[in-house]
């Protein structure tokens, strides 16, 4: 119970002031689309019956549906301010996550002892990547309860005489796919231990039957949009089929690294030893698991985030088999003062980066600057972009503002959009500068043709700050508001 209050503290602490988000996906394949649904917009254009789209884009609509249908409540009782939107989801998510730390410690008490448990459940609630994450939008996580669920039904429960564990955990499994398909080699591995492992074929036939019926079920929205079962997990294969190599591509152990620092080395690496040492016991965890790290680490496109849904896993076997073998141990016996310090440092350390990560607000400029637009009620804003020849997408869900903003980019011309501002019905109030390059000179050269006037400006978060100096990549943005001062005719006219 204390290790769930912890991690409910710690959570809910994330929720109120880790506003933002961190990746793309976890805003914009998520948040945008399912709230531009309910405010009868389509923003990714994901639908057939939207001008520009062109069939479907591979998104299980399962995930986005649940929040398509919990922003319709929103806007139902009247709660419209995105911020304060936000925060009840973050909070919904918060609780959520608890049941990774429920189960991680109920799989553990079943392989392990109370000690184990306690230190699993500990490690659930309190890894300084887990607070924040658990309240994103994140797929990678939010599939992990019903992996564990599954996992934990299988391990505890199975009687071969009985259908009940298997339908359970199939359930559970098919609504883990259809949350985040890759998941799909968690429930795969589990069906080859049942079948290989347990040599129980009638346990494999209706674990099997009951994740694809559940599965089937995640992806029913797809018969009403696309007239076919299975439109969208058609295309995710055909477009990775075709795409897999066109984006981040990594060397075949960079999930090896991402584990090993995620868990905090050295203890990273005694988990890892212990998650291996005890594999065929605990084959429901290990096995799984394994098939999952190694079908991620022979596809190039490797991207840090993918690695979650195991992390959990292998925290648990590590745990279980870590503290077995040293309560065997000669060396160890010989050393606990050591194995105590290396303990130390894995909890001070952990402390400092839970300190840190949980108090982050993500993309904090971005965002700030939408909820800037809200707060002064602009119904149109432009976004200066012209030091490159692409806009980064601003998180219009935080403007309440559905309708097309206006890019500048480097190919852009000013006297052309000069013109063009005076034909709009709904010109642009705001111009946005992003970014520092030469933006001395880009708001000089745009206040000579439009006359504009300073209003706010909008600084990055720590962590945005943070993550730019350990890698330049990771772009830092400093945004400056302008308002658009109308021309004398235009206000004598009003």
């Amino acid at each position: 119970m204390l290790v769930l209050v912890l991690g409910l503290i710690l959570r809910l602490i994330a929720a109120f002031v880790s506003k933002g988000y961190l990746m793309h996906d976890d805003h914009f394949l998520v948040i945008e689309a399912a709230s531009s649904w309910a405010h009868g917009t389509d923003y990714n254009h994901w639908l057939p019956w939207t001008l520009g789209n062109t069939g479907p884009e591979g998104h299980s609509f399962f995930y986005v549906g649940i929040h398509y249908l919990l922003f319709k409540s929103f806007l139902a009782v009247g709660l419209q301010d995105p911020q304060l939107q936000m925060l009840v989801i973050r909070i919904l998510h918060a609780i959520y996550s608890l049941l990774i730390i429920y189960f991680g410690y109920k799989i553990t008490s079943h392989y392990g002892n109370r000690n184990q448990a306690r230190m699993v459940g500990l490690i659930l609630a309190l890894l300084f990547i887990l607070p924040n994450f658990s309240v994103r939008n994140l797929v990678e996580v939010v599939c992990i309860p019903p992996l564990m669920a599954a996992v934990y039904w299988l391990a505890t429960k199975q009687d071969k005489s009985s259908w009940r564990a298997y339908i359970i955990a199939g359930i559970l499994s098919g609504i883990a796919v259809g949350i985040r398909y890759q998941a799909g080699l968690i429930p795969l591995g589990l069906g080859l231990v049942i079948l290989i492992f347990e040599r129980n074929f009638k346990g494999f036939i209706i674990f099997g039957i009951a994740s694809a019926l559940s599965f089937f079920g995640t992806q029913v929205p797809d018969i009403f949009i696309w007239d076919r079962p299975f439109a969208e997990l058609t295309e995710y294969i055909r477009y990775n089929f075709i795409h897999g190599s066109s984006y981040f591509q990594s060397p075949w152990y960079t999930y090896l690294l991402t584990i090993a620092g995620a868990l905090i080395p050295p203890i990273s690496f005694f988990l890892i030893f212990g998650f291996i040492r005890e594999w065929k016991r605990l084959r429901y965890l290990v096995l799984p698991s394994f098939l999952f790290l190694v079908v991620h680490s022979l596809i190039v496109n490797k991207q840090e985030r993918f690695i979650l849904p195991i992390i959990p896993f292998i925290i648990i076997a590590g745990i279980i088999g870590w503290y077995n073998y040293v309560d065997k141990s000669a060396f160890w016996a010989k050393r606990k003062r050591l194995h105590q310090i290396c303990w130390g440092f894995f909890w001070v350390l952990n402390t400092i980066l839970l300190s840190v990560a949980t108090l982050s607000y993500g993309k904090k400029a971005r965002v700030e600057a939408m909820s800037w637009i809200y707060d002064n009620g602009a119904s149109n804003y432009a976004v200066e972009y012209s030091f490159r020849d692409e806009i980064r997408y601003p998180p219009q869900f935080y403007s309440g503002y559905w309708g097309s903003y206006v890019p500048i980019d480097s190919g852009t011309d000013l006297l052309a959009f000069q013109e063009n501002i005076k034909k709009m019905e709904n010109p642009p109030k705001y111009v946005l500068f992003y970014e520092a390059p030469e933006r001395a000179e880009r708001i000089n050269n745009f206040n000579a043709l439009i006359p504009i006037k300073f209003e706010e400006l909008i600084e990055p978060s720590f962590l945005d700050k943070t993550l730019h100096r350990l890698n330049p990549k990771n772009r830092i943005e400093l945004i400056h508001i302008y308002s658009i001062i109308p021309e004398p005719e235009e206000e004598q006219q009003d």
